[in-house]
């Protein structure tokens, strides 16, 4: 143990090449399986978190154990034991958190993954030495058994406690006998995923990036490690993510470093793939928190002044949008785009911005319409429909589309934001086209009052088919 804490440096553990094959290679097998379904970052998170946990911490298939019928046992086993609270938080009561002193938002980060026999006891052991040496930290265990349900913040630069908790969990041979594996991808240090955060999920990052990386490789027969290696450092912009997953994937001998610069982004050489990709996420993200016009004006705006405040960051979009692709690339991209896509150049910058915008999110557009159409339609009925369409294709103005249905507190009014007046005729067009109604020959003086029969005919068709169903039932 002393040795151990000795130690000027924490060194990473080595490299578990064989389960990434095995992961990887995993993903693509559902991949194959499901063809007409794009793999999602919470589909392979899903199965990150799963993948290296033993079958007894299974319940059934596919369904991990539950550990929350022990969280109030440790609430009070805790109960009277100094520098430690102990307590399930009203706004997420999924965890039971542990707390002495929170951390600051830059942190250290541990995994610890206990199985199923041992987690009770194991979980009792470590927050006690934790107390008893008044720790800094801010912990939390999920309902669910997971390789990542357990995790211990630390401050950032208190490389000591951390030398103090990898020490306590390595020599004691309790908890080493219940411990299991973190995912491969997480750096380990003595079997304990420890990895340096800045408030940036790193499994959802990487899953993210697995995710793209499978539904461009899914016509392969196997994958291979190396270059799904390659692909992953060249797709990582943040540099916290980038060291955490250097550290995992690591051939050579990589130490744990508190104050390792991983603020801000790897500057890297985009291709035109990822370019596209990037801009596009940007934008969907963008379109879906705020609508269209917000988007066509935030896209306008870095066009004419160079300002990209307009961007959605959730996921951190407006920063890798502004470091990576500047406002002339960005008019060179969507031109070259329009062109490709419409035969044609736009000379007024917002025509082009809709046409572009309104190619993207075809499809969520067409869904938008038919859910408010058909909500305007259950209450108020045809006619008023057809009035609403035309006096939204006319002005713009939307107040004739119904704004609630039954108890249902959604504006469904507000899809309109969706979808530009100067769409409105192209998508009702094309949602008659997906209902099977060659739309062609129809006159725009025509086209709402089609759409609203079709609508209507549609309801009657579904309804038909409950009352068929529940006369089957019975």
């Amino acid at each position: 143990m002393s040795d151990f804490l000795n130690q000027s440096k924490l060194k990473y553990d080595e490299p578990r090449y064989d389960e990434i094959y095995v992961f990887i290679n995993h993903m693509l097998t559902i991949a194959k399986s499901n063809p007409d379904i794009q793999i999602t970052r919470d589909m392979v998170y899903s199965e990150l978190e799963k993948f290296t946990l033993p079958g007894k911490d299974f319940k059934s298939a596919g369904q991990t154990k539950k550990v929350n019928h022990l969280f109030q046992e440790w609430i009070n086993y805790f109960e009277n034991i100094q520098n430690i609270k102990v307590y399930i938080g009203e706004d997420n009561q999924r965890w039971c958190r542990f707390i002495n002193r929170a951390p600051d938002d830059n942190f250290i980060k541990l995994y610890i993954p206990i199985d199923s026999e041992g987690i009770e006891e194991c979980v009792k052991e470590i927050f006690e030495f934790i107390a008893s040496n008044d720790i800094s930290h801010q912990s939390k265990i999920d309902t669910m058994l997971r390789n990542d349900n357990f995790v211990i913040r630390l401050n950032r630069g208190d490389e000591e406690s951390l030398n103090k908790i990898i020490s306590f969990i390595t020599s004691n041979e309790k908890i080493k006998k219940y411990l299991n594996k973190t995912n491969p991808f997480i750096p380990n240090i003595n079997a304990i995923g420890v990895i340096n955060e800045t408030g940036i999920t790193y499994n959802g990052t990487i899953s993210e990036i697995i995710a793209k990386y499978i539904n461009e490789k899914r016509s392969q027969v196997k994958l291979n490690v190396e270059e799904f290696i390659k692909y992953m450092k060249n797709n990582i912009y943040k540099k916290e993510i980038y060291a955490a997953f250097e550290h995992a994937t690591s051939a050579e001998a990589t130490y744990f470093d508190s104050q390792e610069n991983i603020y801000g982004y790897i500057k890297i050489k985009m291709n035109e793939s990822q370019k596209y990709t990037l801009l596009n996420d940007a934008l969907r993200d963008t379109y879906e928190k705020y609508g269209m016009e917000h988007l066509v004006n935030a896209l306008i705006k870095i066009l004419r002044n160079n300002d990209y405040s307009g961007i959605s960051n959730e996921k951190e979009y407006r920063d890798l949008l502004e470091r990576y692709i500047s406002k002339d690339e960005l008019d060179r991209l969507i031109s070259y785009n329009i062109k490709t896509i419409y035969g044609r150049e736009f000379t007024n910058i917002k025509d082009k911005l809709n046409a572009y915008c309104s190619y993207l999110f075809e499809n969520q557009m067409i869904t938008k319409l038919d859910e408010m159409c058909e909500v305007t339609l259950q209450n108020s009925g045809e006619k008023q429909l057809c009035g609403a369409i035309e006096e939204y294709i006319r002005t713009g103005n939307s107040n004739g589309f119904s704004r609630f249905k039954n108890n249902d507190s959604k504006n469904y009014r507000d899809n309109c934001e969706y979808i530009p007046q100067q769409a409105m005729i192209s998508v009702i067009r094309k949602s008659l086209k997906v209902k099977g109604i060659d739309a062609s020959y129809i006159s725009n003086d025509t086209l709402a009052q089609i759409y609203a029969q079709t609508l209507k005919e549609s309801r009657y068709e579904q309804e038909l088919n409950e009352d068929d169903d529940i006369k089957i039932y019975r």
